[in-house]
């Protein structure tokens, strides 16, 4: 190469020190050329600060709030981190910075100032919490690290050279945290039974780590309250069964004696007449040796070739002393009042899926869908079928796609036909929360599509940073409620239930 070449790289070199306006720290520049490396973070000056990051995961979306992850990494141990976080835009044209767009900024706690980061501490993780966004709207967002150099005590700003994209979520699959049904600590439970009658909830029994209950109570959606009525009659109880079948809710079977684990096969029956006056009456129980808890119950519409089109409830599998797999029906009109016990239940054709006890249950256009649950062998399940009474004279079983989720028990469900604002129909099947291996608790939700014959994950349980605690022994249904942002639309509700030793009664509406 000869003098004149390396006279002009020199100069060429000497300019850029010189001139050239790279990373600027209270007056002092700095000058890297591994900013071509899109992993290093820089300043706005585009020079290395000494530390590294990979682009930033968006690990949660709702229609107001994101939650973002940092991983920072490579960090020298000539400086220390005095502040992290992320800055954020809505016009996703522009690279954020500090200087120029919102920001969610955490200060650390650390030794004066700073935090005191090791040569083995070189890399850390950190979450942010973005707040207050607009609904099904477009942002950029990256990590920036604030840190102060060792020796000059000079602090400057690094950021991520890569922006992350993402959208807030349109009102769809979401959750939201509504208020306790009571303000009575008291009332928090596990193992509820609950059923909805002309669009009102209807929530009694349980258990509350100190006693079984008969309280009940009712939820209005109109005005979105909470109404204690008279209690329920029979003795109090937990993992019960309800049907609604004429206007007319049925409850029954439980645990009676929470430390013998003594189950009953006695059944009630209730209507709004009379109101909030205690008309609970006894109705045949289902029989000597067919004491359960953890059964299933449900309702559909048969076509009686005697009397026509009419309601007819359902009560199955549980536990007595082990899991059962047997289904019966409810003759309403052979019933005597428990003069003679189980003659007004009329056993039919057994579940296909074996002995089951813990299982979900929830009616989709007439049709049961019932899964997941355990076997006697204590084997958690995710396998579902449907129940279709239109078929065969009682009815006839036929299995669906296994569930992709964990298997569990003691999960809850509920069932929903809609809509979009598109015109599009969907009716689907949903299950989640429960019990799963080694007593690992569920917020997850999923949902089958009926016509389709698929699952989906949907969102956890949760309201933007509000995460629902993993539960088992909740209660869900689904109803129909005006809202004042989204119309009137069908929404599931899941309501109360245990988290490990903790007795809840949150209240948490899905809006699908």
């Amino acid at each position: 190469m000869n003098k004149k070449i390396h006279k002009i790289i020199f100069l060429s070199a000497l300019f850029l020190i010189l001139y050239l306006p790279s990373c600027k720290e209270q007056g002092q520049y700095y000058l890297s050329w591994r900013n071509i490396d899109g992993n290093v973070m820089i300043n706005v000056y585009n020079a290395y600060l000494h530390l590294s990051a990979v682009e930033d995961s968006i690990l949660f979306t709702a229609m107001h709030y994101a939650e973002v992850m940092a991983d920072i990494y490579d960090i020298n141990d000539s400086v220390r981190i005095v502040a992290f976080g992320h800055c954020w835009s809505p016009d996703t044209t522009k690279t954020p910075s500090l200087i120029n767009t919102n920001l969610y900024t955490k200060f650390l706690p650390g030794e004066g100032d700073y935090l005191t980061i090791t040569p083995t501490d070189s890399a850390f993780t950190y979450i942010s919490q973005l707040n207050d966004l607009g609904i099904d709207s477009p942002y950029v967002v990256r990590s920036f690290v604030i840190i102060r150099y060792q020796n000059s005590g000079l602090v400057d700003t690094a950021y991520n050279q890569i922006t992350t994209k993402f959208r807030t979520r349109v009102p769809e699959d979401v959750w939201f945290h509504n208020d306790d049904y009571t303000i009575s600590l008291s009332n928090a439970r596990t193992e509820a039974t609950a059923f909805v009658m002309n669009n009102k909830v209807y929530l009694t029994c349980g258990y509350n780590g100190f006693s079984l209950l008969k309280d009940f109570w009712k939820y209005n959606p109109t005005d979105d309250t909470w109404t204690q009525l008279a209690d329920f009659r029979g003795d109090p109880r937990m993992s019960a069964v309800a049907f609604v079948i004429n206007d007319t809710a049925y409850v029954g079977t439980g645990i009676i004696d929470y430390n013998l684990r003594t189950k009953t096969g006695d059944m009630w029956k209730w209507s709004e007449v009379g109101g909030m006056y205690n008309n609970w009456t006894r109705i045949d129980s289902l029989g000597p040796g067919m004491e359960r808890a953890n059964a299933i119950g449900f309702a559909l519409t048969v076509d009686d070739p005697t009397y026509g089109e009419e309601g007819r409830g359902y009560l199955g599998l549980g536990e007595t002393t082990y899991p059962r797999h047997d289904l019966l029906y409810y003759n309403f009109r052979a019933d005597t009042a428990g003069a003679d016990p189980g003659k007004a239940w009329v056993t039919i054709d057994p579940f296909i899926g074996g002995y089951r006890t813990e299982a979900v249950v929830s009616v989709l256009n007439n049709v049961a869908i019932v899964g997941s649950g355990m076997n006697t062998e204590g084997t958690l399940k995710s396998d579902f079928y449907t129940f279709d009474a239109s078929l065969g004279s009682y009815g006839r079983w036929a299995s669906i796609v296994e569930s992709p989720a964990d298997p569990r028990a003691n999960a809850v469900s509920f069932s929903l036909s809609f809509e979009r604002v598109n015109g599009n129909g969907y009716n689907y099947f949903y299950y989640g929360t429960g019990r799963g291996e080694n007593d690992s608790l569920y917020n997850d939700w999923w949902a089958y599509d009926f016509s389709q014959g698929t699952w989906k994950q949907c969102c956890d349980i949760r309201e933007e940073g509000d995460i629902a605690p993993g539960r088992q022994g909740a209660v869900a249904f689904a109803i129909t409620r005006e809202h004042v942002e989204f119309g009137t639309l069908e929404r599931g509700f899941v309501v109360s239930g245990r988290s490990k030793t903790t007795y809840l009664k949150d209240v948490w509406e899905y809006l699908p």
